[in-house]
Order: C-alpha cells, then structure tokens, then sequence
C-alpha cells in the first residue's frame, strides 16, 4: 500500500485476473470443468513470455520500424518458439497444443497489454492458419499444419497470413452482399492440374514474411460468390512477390504489405475446400476472428490503464499523488468499467464460436480418434490416405452440416461484430483519456501510452472496419429471419 492509498500490485491483478475479469466462467466450469484452469495457464504463459521479451524491446523495435519499415523482429519471434505461439490453435494430433478461439483471445489480450504489433505477429498468423481449421478439407491438417508445428519446436518458425483485402475491394469483400458488386482483381483459371493465380492483394499482415498465404481469388468476377476458390501459396511460388510495404502508424512489428501474383501455378493439391466454396469460409474465418480483435483491443486498453497506474503512483502535484484526487479516482473507475465491457463482449464472441460453431468438431468422437493415433500414421501408409481422402472430406462436411446450425453461425457473426466494434472503440476512449489524465506527459515517448494510441486506432479498422461491422451486426441479429 501506498501513501496514495493505492496498491498497484492488487490493482494489476485485478485488472487481469481471469476469475475477476471473466465472472461466468464460474457458471460454465460445470459443463466444462478445466477451461478456467486452462485460461489461468494460457495467461501465465503469456505474461511471462511479454514481461521477459516484449515490454523491454517494444519501444525499440517500433522505433526501429519506423526508420526501415522492412525490419523485422525474427529473433523475438524465435524467442517465442518453446511457448508455442504459432501453434496454438493447431489440434493436439498435428503438433499443436489444441487450443480453442477463447484460449487464443486470452493470449492476444494478455500479449498486446506489452505490445499489439508483436502480439499481432501471432495473431495474424493464427488468421491465416483460420480457413484451413474451419474448412471440411482435413488433408491440410498435416500437409501445412504439423510441418508449422514441427518447424517452430526446432527453433525455426513458419509464419502463415490471409490475404483478402484488394486494392479497389476492402471490407465488401467481406460481406456476401457487397461482394457481388465489389471490384474484385485477384482471378483464379482452372488449367490441368490446377490454377493459374493472377492479381494483387493489399495491406496484408504477415504478408512479406509469411511462408504460406491463403488466398481468396474468383474464377468468374460477374460471379465471385459463387465462384470463390480457396488456395495456399508457399512464398517461393515462381511469380509471387512482394510489393509496397506500409509504413504503418501503429502496431509496427507486424507488417503489412502489397502481393503480387503473376501468373502463379497453384496445384489442386493446394486448393482449400471445393470450388465456390471460399466466400462461406471468408464468412466463417472473420465470424471466429473478430472477437480476438476484440481481445487485442482489449489488450492495448489494458495496457494504457497499466502505464497509467504507475505513473499516478509515482507523481505529485502541489503535494499530493494524482491518485488521491477524487476526479482522477473517477475517471480510473470509469476506465475499469469500459475495459471489463468489452472483455465480457468479446468472451461471448469467442465462446459462442467454440461452442456453437466448427470449432466445436474437435470435440466430435471421429476428431478425438485422432487424438490416440500416432501422428505418423495420419501422414503415410492406408491411416494417411483414408485420412487425406474424398470419403473423409464428405464425412467431415456432413459433420457440420448436421452439427452446426447455420442460425447459430448468424449468432457467431453478430456477437463477434458487436465485440469487434465496440471492444475497438471503447479502446480508443480508454487510451485517449489515460494520455488527458497524464497531461503534457501522455504524448512522450519513454511513457509508451503514445504508441498505445497509435496501436488502438488500427482495431477499428482491420477485420472490417466499425463501420461495416455495424452493418454486419444488424444484418447477423435485428435483421435475421
């Protein structure tokens, strides 16, 4: 305890304490008894792994960035590597550690409270690695995943990224809507034994440092919803290359960067799914990532009401610490308020998905099989092509068919826009009034809540922007019949 009367340690682990700052979860223990114990881990390593390496490089690398956008932090990349970030949400048979949207959104908060562009290192990869988790085609469970898994445990990560974004075509091509009249560029031709990919993809996070990138291309651009084609491209692709990289303003450790696609030959071997199938995956891949946008925000608010604690701790005007006025008081329980808001909004997000949406498969007896069978087998010999064939790709998409609802994947995309723009905006707020509190110190550098505000203002853009996540919101709740 302080003179102030403040005890910034049980503020702190107030703030992040996952039976204070998840309430029902003492409502779900009963049908699901070890998530709590599982969080708690997730967070632990999160935070050892952000107070250790993150927080005292953050400053220094975004400095870094800002001088040669082409920078990038691959040493604290690998530093990660024994705590499994990039396999995170592979299943448990492929090398992964299992672990479900909610588990990852707790990783992301806990990671961006030190820095939101490392963190989105992660989390950008964990997108790309989305439409391969959420799609029927099992196959690519171990023909990218487990080599991903494997790479990381021998030191050497594998980064994967999602690449959506067009330069004439941003959030529309987000939405099924919109998308039938978007200015779509990036075309896909069926040849013999595969595609022939041409086009651009822009502001692509991971996109200049990424192994693989899972690219949505239309066949017919007079009918890209239905003709949307799911592919991976490995970075050494002949006719791949990288374009502008954005010198970004916040959330710099994670690039984003222009591909370039000339006449790039995609085996069918590298298709996700069937043909037409890529704009449902879209719809299913932001419907499971928005509530962890939710969580980066999330993320970086707490991280500003953390700065700002210990700076009302350690300063004085006219007398008396900050803490001790009842103003400052306030204003801090106001801040507590938005950022458990937004908490509870994403949790309902990222629950909802693993509860009612695909991820909830793995729970299925014919996925847990595969927990008890060696991984080797799922590669090779008459295990391997049973798994990697036709016959398991039906089964599994009559799996989801029949398993999950399609009014519950509505449900999943309404709650994870709600979390997505509201978490996002809220953030803003949060950070905006800790810099008002610090005064004419809130905009220095050293004090690291300047590159907090600069980091929160791109969660109200990416995964769509608030605006069309409004949208989306009413079409997915007030609107759906």
């Amino acid at each position: 305890m302080t003179r102030s009367g403040m005890d910034p340690e049980r503020l702190r682990h107030r703030l992040r304490d996952v039976r204070e700052a998840y309430p029902r979860l003492l409502l779900l223990e009963k049908s699901m008894p070890g998530l709590r114990r599982e969080l708690e881990s997730v967070q632990r390593d999160g935070r050892a792994f952000g107070e250790k390496h993150i927080a005292p490089a953050a400053l220094e690398i975004d400095r870094r960035i800002g001088e040669d956008e082409t920078y990038f932090p691959w040493d604290l990349v690998r530093r990660a590597s024994p705590h499994g970030f990039l396999s995170y949400i592979i299943p448990a048979p492929f090398g992964g550690k299992g672990f479900y949207t909610t588990h990852f959104a707790v990783l992301m908060e806990e990671l961006c409270s030190h820095c939101a562009g490392v963190a989105n290192i992660f989390g950008a990869h964990a997108l790309g690695l989305c439409p391969l988790l959420l799609s029927p085609d099992i196959r690519h469970y171990s023909r990218y995943m487990q080599p991903v898994a494997l790479a990381e445990k021998r030191g050497e990560p594998q980064l994967f990224a999602l690449a959506i974004t067009e330069p004439d075509a941003g959030s529309d091509v987000e939405d099924r809507d919109e998308m039938a009249t978007a200015r779509l560029s990036a075309h896909a031709k069926k040849v013999s034994g595969g595609y022939i990919l041409n086009g651009r993809k822009v502001f692509i996070s991971n996109g200049s440092v990424a192994r693989y990138i899972w690219v949505g291309a239309v066949l017919d651009r007079k009918r890209p919803v239905e003709t949307t084609v799911s592919l991976v491209v490995p970075n050494d692709a002949r006719g791949f290359s990288v374009g502008r990289i954005e010198k970004k303003m916040g959330q710099r450790a994670c690039p984003a960067s222009e591909l370039v696609f000339e006449d790039v030959f995609v085996p069918e071997e590298d298709r996700v799914g069937d043909e037409g199938e890529g704009e449902a995956l879209i719809s299913n891949v932001l419907g499971a990532s928005r509530g962890p946008v939710g969580a980066i925000a999330t993320g970086i608010a707490r991280g500003a009401i953390q700065r700002l604690l210990d700076y009302l701790n350690a300063t004085k005007v006219n007398g008396r610490y900050l803490f001790e006025r009842q103003w400052c008081q306030a204003a801090l329980s106001d801040l507590c308020v938005k950022l458990q808001a937004a908490r509870q909004l994403y949790f309902d997000a990222t629950i909802s998905c693993d509860l009612l949406g695909v991820p909830k498969l793995m729970s299925h007896p014919l996925m847990r099989a595969l927990d008890v069978m060696p991984s080797a087998l799922l590669r090779s010999g008459a295990a391997g092509a049973a798994f990697q064939s036709r016959a398991m790709y039906n089964l599994v998409r009559e799996l989801a068919a029949k398993n999950v609802r399609r009014t519950d994947v509505s449900l999943i995309a309404a709650y994870s826009s709600m979390a997505k723009y509201t978490a996002s905006d809220l953030a803003v707020r949060i950070v905006s009034k800790c810099m008002d509190i610090m005064g004419e110190d809130g905009p220095v550098e050293e004090f690291g809540m300047e590159k907090l505000y600069r980091d929160v203002k791109l969660t109200q853009i990416y995964e769509g922007t608030n605006q069309i996540n409004r949208l989306f919101a009413y079409k997915h709740s007030l609107a759906r019949s």
